[in-house]
């Protein structure tokens, strides 16, 4: 069994961006078949008392070296996001002038968690995004 078969499931999402800004939602991560899945991702944030929904689609694709995320919607629908090589600790996205470094950590079949860094010309972004199962 690979391990992000464990990750399948509804999950709740406690996200911090720059240490200040707080994203709450839910994550749906379901098997489609032997090495894909979907990552749907639905989260709110009240910022300056205004309240901002989005939602993050990928597919993924497992198999024994990797752990691609793959766009999902939009005009980059089906284009790679991220690749985590399972020996290596951080994967890269370069999109224009930024760079995304993220990690993936799953620590049980109960939490996990994803750590961004967005840095670019106008960009220093860190997000901090914990993932706990639900019931």
């Amino acid at each position: 069994m690979k391990k992000i078969d464990l990750l399948v499931g509804k999950w709740n999402i406690k996200k911090k961006l720059n240490n200040r800004i707080i994203i709450s939602g839910k994550l749906r991560l379901k098997k489609i078949n032997h090495q894909n899945y979907n990552f749907f991702e639905e989260t709110e944030t009240y910022i300056n008392n205004n309240l901002l929904n989005s939602f993050q689609n990928f597919k993924i694709f497992s198999n024994d070296k990797n752990v691609d995320f793959y766009f999902n919607t939009g005009i980059d629908k089906n284009k790679l996001y991220q690749s985590f090589n399972r020996k290596k600790k951080y994967s890269f996205y370069y999109c224009n002038k930024d760079v995304y470094l993220m990690k993936l950590n799953i620590f049980s079949n109960n939490f996990f968690n994803i750590l961004t860094k967005i840095s670019g010309p106008t960009k220093n972004i860190f997000i901090f995004a914990n993932y706990y199962r639900t019931i």
